[in-house]
């Protein structure tokens, strides 16, 4: 019978298929006991969802996860948060707690095979509030990509925060865009001043990559050489998703022929994304895939005269535009230097 591939990508990684992260664990616990806050901040893909879950599971800590993408009114915030809500209650315990939830909010719902689907039909003031009392009460609540609820409705982030207040429970806040979130838990000016520990989530180094990829491919007897383990971490960054993606692809490809190397694997894997590659170059402005250029193959000096010059850009101008196009976009972040969210996709635009 063919062994399972061990390395798990695209979804929360749970258990042992999960890599370390055992100083950042004891950190929210020890945050979660004491009932304050954290902010988790990093670049996507970087394993913040499954960080928080894990801690979370493993020293079974109730909790409401709650995906602040699309939320751009209180109305859908409250459908949110009582759906999310509601999925963590056992099946008997539902229909009760909607009863009891229908006396603060005017709603619709329905069962289905699926579960339930709620409407807010009317709500007050105090809905929100009564509704996050409720939920924390006996759950900690994380808001993911929380800097997006700020960007469309700062008001309800006023709000929340005012009824957080008086919450004697732990909230956790995920987000990848730095810039807004740092706004939001440290300049004196915003509403969430000071309100939370923020912990800069980094990458996992290489050593316990190592360790946790030669103990998962052993265990199939599926051996990975030094060389297959060195050209993942390397073209993944180290970075937790492209690791555990690349790993997967690797293990396939040894699994059914362990003949290849491992360059020309990665050949193959890249080869494989190409189409959707060519899509989202192509989509771009000529001066954007230039600045693409520039960052995969320039260290240092991107706007001196002889880079520009080199890449045959107009001005350093209209590099910095493309630059900030580019971050918008999602395709590259800044963190002190710009880098590519999607380590795969720098090496296609190297070889274009």
């Amino acid at each position: 019978m063919r062994e399972k591939n061990p390395f798990v990508f695209g979804k929360v990684v749970r258990g042992s298929n999960f890599c370390n992260r055992n100083d950042e664990i004891e950190k929210i616990h020890g945050i979660i006991q004491s009932k304050n806050n954290l902010v988790i901040i990093s670049p996507r893909r970087y394993g913040k969802t499954s960080l928080v879950i894990n801690a979370l599971e493993g020293k079974k800590i109730p909790f409401v996860f709650i995906d602040c993408f699309s939320i751009s009114t209180e109305e859908l915030l409250l459908e949110r948060l009582t759906l999310s809500y509601l999925e963590k209650l056992q099946k008997g315990d539902i229909l009760e707690k909607l009863k009891y939830l229908a006396k603060t909010l005017d709603m619709e719902y329905t069962f289905s095979a699926e579960g339930v689907s709620i409407k807010v039909k009317k709500y007050n003031d105090v809905s929100l509030d009564k509704l996050l009392k409720e939920i924390t009460k006996e759950h900690v609540l994380v808001f993911d990509e929380f800097q997006e609820l700020f960007a469309v409705n700062s008001d309800l982030v006023k709000r929340l925060r005012s009824i957080m207040q008086f919450i004697q429970q732990s909230f956790i806040f995920l987000g990848s865009r730095k810039h807004l979130l740092l706004f939001l838990f440290s300049d004196q000016k915003s509403p969430f001043y000071n309100f939370a520990s923020i912990m800069n989530l980094l990458k996992i180094p290489p050593k316990e990559w190592t360790v946790f990829i030669k103990k998962k491919t052993e265990k199939t007897g599926v051996l990975f050489e030094q060389e297959d383990i060195d050209a993942i971490l390397s073209s993944a960054e180290e970075i937790p998703f492209y690791v555990q993606y690349l790993a997967y692809h690797f293990w396939e490809e040894r699994e059914r022929d362990g003949k290849n190397s491992a360059n020309e694997i990665m050949n193959k894997i890249i080869k494989s994304n190409t189409y959707v590659y060519e899509e989202l170059y192509n989509r771009l402005s000529l001066s954007q895939r230039k600045a693409l250029k520039i960052i995969a193959m320039e260290q240092e000096k991107l706007f001196s005269e002889a880079v520009i010059r080199q890449y045959n850009m107009k001005s350093s101008q209209l590099l910095n535009k493309a630059l900030n196009a580019l971050e918008e976009k999602g395709m590259l972040d800044k963190n002190g230097t710009y880098q590519f969210n999607d380590p795969l996709f720098k090496i296609f635009v190297r070889m274009v």
